[in-house]
């Protein structure tokens, strides 16, 4: 019954927020994005992402580009999701040749500035809600296949940015000999991600504020907290 009360309470709050989304499954044929928020539910055979939105970016969020070679594991994972599209691959792995089909990741490169935009005020209801929701982490890397023209575009890029438009639409800036170009990531076929968790501390004020974003709950440093509940208030803050 409390678990009940509890899940009631925070989607209530959900909609009373602009930044956070209602509560949903990802489904069967499409993954989460850089910067989405969420947990992972599911068993050994099934996984979905129930996604709780994105953070507000305040700045353009740096990104890294990798165009790595397809190995077993990773061509398994993208065959399986263009399985449940209903859609043959767009080629077959054999792994005698030399030269394998590529792919591309892309992961956020700054993870202070991201932390930064976590805790500021346009994202405080965000931070908020995370701090309840102990198991929601963020999506800090997606690995996809990209089959436009200018795919070549992501690799030569001088600089790739996550940016945020005013409608809360996602996308990608790129970057060419000074000339930008728009990335709609619906163009993006995701077929894995990486999901991301925060450790928390407390600000001097007292309140819960992220400390950093590691792999791991396990890996938070010394001093913070992999859950915000965790934090001990019982110190006598400053207010002004």
């Amino acid at each position: 019954m409390r678990y009940v009360y509890l899940t009631l309470l925070l989607t209530l709050f959900i909609w009373s927020c602009g930044s956070i989304t209602q509560i949903g499954d990802t489904n069967d044929t499409t993954l989460p994005f850089l910067s989405n928020l969420g947990v992972e539910r599911g068993n050994i055979l099934s996984t979905n992402f129930h996604q709780a939105g994105t953070p507000d970016l305040d700045q353009k969020t740096p990104l890294v580009v990798s165009n790595p070679q397809f190995n077993k594991t990773m061509y398994k994972k993208y065959a399986a999701l263009m399985d449940r599209s209903g859609v043959s691959p767009y080629f077959q792995y054999v792994d005698s040749l030399p030269v394998k089909p590529k792919y591309f990741t892309l992961e956020i490169g700054d993870e202070i500035l991201l932390q930064e935009n976590f805790n500021s005020v346009s994202n405080k209801r965000v931070r908020d809600y995370i701090s309840l929701e102990n198991e929601i982490g963020i999506v800090t890397n997606v690995s996809f296949i990209y089959t436009a023209v200018n795919a070549t575009s992501l690799i030569n890029a001088d600089g790739v940015f996550l940016v945020k438009d005013k409608n809360g639409v996602l996308s990608l800036e790129v970057f060419n000999e000074g000339k930008k170009a728009i990335i709609d990531i619906t163009d993006l076929k995701v077929f894995d991600y990486e999901l991301s968790n925060f450790c928390w501390s407390l600000d001097r004020y007292g309140n819960p504020t992220i400390a950093t974003i590691v792999d791991k709950p396990s890996q938070c440093p010394k001093g913070t907290k992999n859950k915000a509940n965790k934090l001990e208030k019982n110190q006598s803050y400053l207010k002004l």
